[in-house]
């Protein structure tokens, strides 16, 4: 994906904003995931204790079923 006519893709990479399609992609050994916590406290100390929340779509436990996803 390096010629010259891909300029555009080339101010995007450093930030890592998009993904440039390629019949190869990057695969590397760390992943960043983002998770999103919650808690039901009614006032946030530092004993508060927060749940992450699971991507109703994402795949987590391979010995679970995946979810179906349709109306």
């Amino acid at each position: 994906m390096i010629s010259p006519s891909q300029k555009m893709n080339f101010s995007f990479n450093p930030i890592h904003l998009v993904n440039t399609y390629g019949a190869f992609g990057s695969v590397t050994r760390r992943r960043n995931e983002i998770v999103i916590e919650g808690t039901t406290d009614e006032e946030i100390t530092h004993e508060t204790e927060w749940k992450a929340y699971e991507f109703k779509g994402k795949p987590t436990d391979p010995s679970r079923m995946p979810p179906q996803i349709a109306p």
